[in-house]
């Protein structure tokens, strides 16, 4: 799958993809794939430095793989990027 998000970003180097990324990563954590969907969305917080939510979706996948200190990680990231996202906010605090 990251081979095809890296050709597809390099075809279309100005085509916003986050927020279609964001809902794929989502789809592939209610399948049970916490592993590819960790990959895709660290590609999608990677491309995307400055996006909150690429850290919370990062985050949320961590998340449900378990990975409390990740998720707590990518969490603290989003807040730092966007101290009032909620979700953000909302998903650290259901961490303690």
């Amino acid at each position: 799958m990251l081979w095809t998000y890296r050709g597809f970003k390099t075809a279309n180097p100005i085509l916003e993809t986050h927020d279609g990324v964001e809902f794929i990563g989502y789809q592939m954590v209610k399948m049970g794939d916490f592993d590819g969907a960790i990959k895709l969305l660290t590609a999608n917080a990677t491309d995307y430095p400055k996006s909150a939510s690429a850290q919370f979706g990062l985050g949320r996948a961590y998340k449900a793989a378990g990975n409390v200190e990740n998720a707590r990680t990518h969490f603290q990231k989003a807040l730092e990027i966007d101290p009032n996202f909620k979700k953000a906010s909302d998903g650290l605090n259901a961490l303690k």
